[in-house]
């Protein structure tokens, strides 16, 4: 029979170690300045080592200031900030950013390519994960960025409905820099930067009002794709609204377009007979997706933009359409700010939002009608 050291069956180090006491006995559980660990036999037990790799792991911490012991006491923590310190993280920046399926222009080429500049310009490295907008769950990822690549800092959109707050929690205690955009999640100390959607919902369907429609509507993600991202899609409804109150105008149902199927020729065909049927002369498009399909449909069918139908966009990516009108939620913005926040790498002292606030981009897709039409 082969007896083997303990130290090998096991295979960790007094620096493996320590990171791993830091994660899971000291931050993760949320202990405080002067809470005691648990006894030395009870961690050799837990992790099949002897007791020479603990007293290195535990000096390691000791040295830096982070525990201290007491004779035939114990092991206590002198300062939760020091083990945060101590804590092994590497130098990258994580980001979990939702993508846009029509031409990735929203959040890849802008918002991600900007982060991933000011990351590089700093010395770091950027991961990151393409986020599906009906994903639900972000979980997995997190538990990646925290375990496997111990990230110092994770920029996120959280996707509506998304309730598990442990994996944030455990980031702040392991001292990692969390920031949200274009969500927040209210109980955790984070900084979030957002979107003042309903006043871009304003901006838009206001532009439509002063070119002298009346017969306007907007148009809404499909029921099938707006799971992720029904509050944006609302706040920018209640723009458009907002807009017919202002101008005195009274809202009918037609003004509110959901196509039952994501946007195809077959479901923009219903969206093309809804127009005809409440002869409706501008769109205001949930975003520029959205706009982008049905003006290539329309365009096959020999309908014409702006002179046959007006329409505005949101979010300003026109790669699709030069001429395309749109409202710009200032991506470049959040961008900057959401590396400002990462790269600055110190903890939340009190809850931040950042509101930030759209602007119109007119071109060529909204015409001006008659007094008469």
């Amino acid at each position: 029979m082969i007896l083997t050291h303990p130290d090998k069956k096991a295979r960790i180090t007094a620096e493996l170690l320590k990171n791993r006491l830091l994660e899971e006995i000291i931050l993760d559980p949320g202990l405080a300045d002067n809470d005691k660990l648990p006894s030395l036999r009870t961690i050799t037990r837990r992790y099949n080592i002897n007791h020479i790799t603990l007293m290195r792991a535990l000096d390691l911490l000791v040295k830096k200031g982070a525990l201290f012991t007491e004779e035939k006491k114990g092991i206590y923590i002198r300062s939760i900030e020091k083990c945060r310190d101590a804590h092994i993280k590497n130098p990258i920046i994580a980001a979990l950013l939702p993508h846009s399926d029509y031409n990735n222009g929203y959040y890849f080429d802008t918002v991600a390519g900007i982060i991933e500049q000011k990351t590089r310009q700093a010395g770091m490295r950027l991961i990151i994960q393409n986020l599906s907008w009906a994903a639900s769950d972000i979980s997995p990822y997190l538990d990646d960025f925290l375990s496997f690549y111990r990230a110092v800092s994770i920029i996120t959109r959280v996707p509506q409905g998304y309730s598990d707050t442990s994996y944030f929690t455990r980031a702040l205690l392991r001292g990692v820099t969390l920031v949200f955009i274009d969500s927040d999640v209210p109980e955790i100390c984070a900084p979030a930067i957002l979107v003042n959607n309903r006043k871009g919902g304003l901006l838009a369907a206001r532009h439509l009002i002063k070119k002298k429609h009346r017969r306007i509507a907007f148009l809404r993600d499909s029921r099938e794709e707006t799971s992720g991202r029904t509050q944006i899609e609302n706040d920018r409804f209640l723009g458009f609204r907002d807009a017919l109150t202002e101008a005195g105008m009274n809202f009918y149902p037609e003004m509110d377009i959901m196509p039952v199927r994501p946007l195809s020729d077959f479901s923009c065909r219903d969206v093309e007979e809804h127009l005809k049927r409440h002869k409706l002369t501008g769109i205001f498009a949930y975003n520029d997706d959205n706009a982008l399909l049905l003006i290539e449909y329309l365009s096959k069918r020999g309908i014409r933009i702006p002179d046959d139908i007006s329409i505005i966009g949101f979010d300003n990516n026109s790669s699709g359409h030069r001429q395309l009108s749109s409202i710009d939620p200032g991506k470049e913005h959040m961008a900057e700010e959401a590396a400002r926040l990462a790269l600055a790498r110190k903890p939340a002292k009190k809850k931040e939002i950042i509101i930030l606030e759209p602007r119109i981009i007119i071109r060529s897709s909204v015409k001006t009608l008659e007094e008469n039409h």
